[in-house]
């Protein structure tokens, strides 16, 4: 408890390398609580979307490779937390989306945003993650063939997108 403290001392002075480091402190003292694996997704959360604001404000804007990492390690921690039963899956498979989606990974993120819809397939977060996912998607891909979407966020996952990189096609 100690070490979620003094992380959340140090995000709220917006010092996120620092947080991170306390919980990573807290997650190898306390590896089963859900509740730390919890706070160090939200504090490397944090420090990426801290992370991702600086970028945009230099020329180009491109997302550093370490801020994707940043995002991805906080999915992994949100996992981490659900193993442990820690948190609403649902919100917590959004926030893992989200992550994602900020990683500009959206094919892992449109898989959490589905896996949130399953247990509340009118949860409004993951409709919504999922639709900027797909609309993401569709930026990148050339066509989009097979039926439209019609009905609930979980119908967009029926479409074949063609991508110009072929490792990207959904269905």
């Amino acid at each position: 408890r100690p070490w979620e403290a003094l992380s959340g001392c140090y995000a709220n002075a917006k010092q996120f390398e620092k947080a991170v480091e306390a919980m990573q402190t807290a997650a190898k003292i306390a590896p089963n609580n859900g509740r730390v694996w919890l706070g160090f997704g939200t504090q490397l959360n944090n420090l990426a979307t801290q992370q991702q604001f600086a970028a945009r404000a230099l020329a180009g804007g491109a997302l550093p490779t370490q801020t994707k990492k940043n995002f991805e390690d906080s999915a992994e921690a949100y996992k981490r937390a659900l193993q442990l039963n820690a948190g609403d899956p649902k919100e917590l498979w959004t926030e893992i989306g989200s992550d994602y989606y900020y990683a500009l990974d959206y094919i892992p993120a449109m898989k959490a945003y589905m896996v949130a819809l399953q247990s509340d397939p009118h949860y409004s977060y993951a409709l919504n993650g999922l639709a900027l996912s797909n609309g993401a998607m569709k930026s990148q891909c050339t066509r989009i063939t097979g039926r439209n979407a019609t009905g609930s966020g979980l119908d967009v996952a029926k479409k074949i997108w063609i991508c110009d990189d072929l490792t990207t096609a959904l269905v």
